[in-house]
This record gives structure tokens, C-alpha cells and sequence, in this order.
């Protein structure tokens, strides 16, 4: 039988791994996507066109960014308890804040 600090442990490491993935799979995306759109060439853009942002994809958005956030601001916090877990979270947090602008060719 697990204690409640043992249990409540184990609810913060899911957390912590649940965002890291989603975080991780941001970075793929985004060096995937790159590639992919430095080959395309898209037609310009007409004057006065607005893209249209659906409710969907602003939530994704605020899981995306509130994510990320978490990890960057709340895991040396938990260095202590979490340790590889939230210094991985971490890492990836600051790895794609300063890998985020990087254009690879």
C-alpha cells in the first residue's frame, strides 16, 4: 500500500511526463514542419486577408504554451522530489526556448 505522499508523488511525475511529451512532440513538429515548408513556396498573400483561428485551435494553443511555461518556470522547483523528471522537463522547456529560433538548413 502507498502513502499519500507517495501517491501524490507519482500524480506529479504523470504530469510532469505528460507535458514533456506534448512539449517534446512540439519540437519534432516544429523541425519536421520547417523542413518541410523550406521546400514549398507558397503563393503571396492577398491584401486584407485575415486567417480564420478556430476555438480548437486556440485551446491547443494554450495547452501548448501553458505547458511549456509549467515546465520552465515550475520544474527546478521540484528538483528535489522529481529529480531526472523535472530536470528533463526542464531541458526540453529551455532547449526550445533557445533552439526555437534556430533556422536549420
Amino acid at each position: 500500500m502507498k502513502s499519500v505522499d507517495q501517491r501524490v508523488t507519482d500524480r506529479w511525475r504523470m504530469l510532469f511526463l505528460a507535458m514533456e511529451a506534448m512539449v517534446a512532440l512540439q519540437i519534432v513538429a516544429g523541425l519536421f514542419f520547417q523542413r518541410q515548408l523550406a521546400a514549398f513556396n507558397p503563393p503571396p498573400i492577398p491584401a486584407g486577408w485575415q486567417p480564420v483561428v478556430h476555438v480548437g485551435e486556440w485551446l491547443l494553443a494554450v495547452a501548448c504554451l501553458g505547458s511549456w511555461l509549467f515546465l520552465l518556470i515550475v520544474s527546478p522547483f521540484f528538483l528535489r522530489s522529481l529529480r531526472w523528471v523535472a530536470l528533463t522537463g526542464w531541458m526540453l522547456a529551455f532547449g526550445g526556448l533557445v533552439f526555437g529560433g534556430c533556422h536549420w538548413r
